[in-house]
């Protein structure tokens, strides 16, 4: 998903995650598709987290690919390692506090055991939880456009209508944004 856009539901996700058309019709042009444009959206890394570093008050971090699980007794608490970007400090987001270890699924919690990547991605990208633990993400440099036709060729008075093919190389993020 590209900043700026709302929350997409998993159906609308999974779709825009496949290959979709869009026909743009010329100015009283007819139906028939006379030009075709692949427009591949790629991702090029996570999204910064915008929170000020405790020792160098640097407000940019990024995630380790480490989740922290401490127990203490039954109840669990779960927490994704981030390190700023500026001095290197390792700090704490929390995922889950002081919940019963029979209340978390096996298989989510061996994910974060294992430093599951994809669980790291999920979790980096989720709005919802930077809201929740009062961080923002700042999507700037995250995602890069690759067209096979110049510019200048999109504003061009051609009668032939365009369509577009817009292909996304890796899974949108799901979920609110901040």
């Amino acid at each position: 998903m590209l900043p700026g856009t709302s929350s997409v539901s998993l159906g609308i996700r999974e779709a825009m995650n496949d290959f979709r058309s869009i026909g743009v019709p010329a100015e009283g042009g007819g139906s028939d598709i006379g030009r075709k444009a692949l427009w591949v959206i790629r991702e090029l890394g996570l999204p910064a987290i915008v929170k000020a570093c405790v020792s160098c008050r640097s407000t940019r971090h990024h995630p380790t690919g480490k989740f922290r699980v401490n127990a203490n007794g039954k109840l669990l608490d779960v927490w994704m390692l981030i390190c700023c970007e500026l001095c290197g400090r390792t700090t704490k987001i929390p995922i889950h506090e002081r919940v019963y270890l029979q209340a978390l699924d096996s298989e989510r919690l061996l994910m974060f055991e294992n430093n599951d990547p994809a669980m790291v991605r999920d979790l980096a990208v989720d709005g919802a939880l930077a809201g929740k633990a009062a961080y923002q993400l700042d999507w700037s440099g995250t995602w890069e456009l690759e067209t096979d036709m110049l510019s200048c060729e999109l504003g061009r008075e051609d009668p032939a209508p365009l369509k577009v093919i817009i292909r996304f190389d890796s899974q949108c993020p799901s979920g609110s944004r901040s």
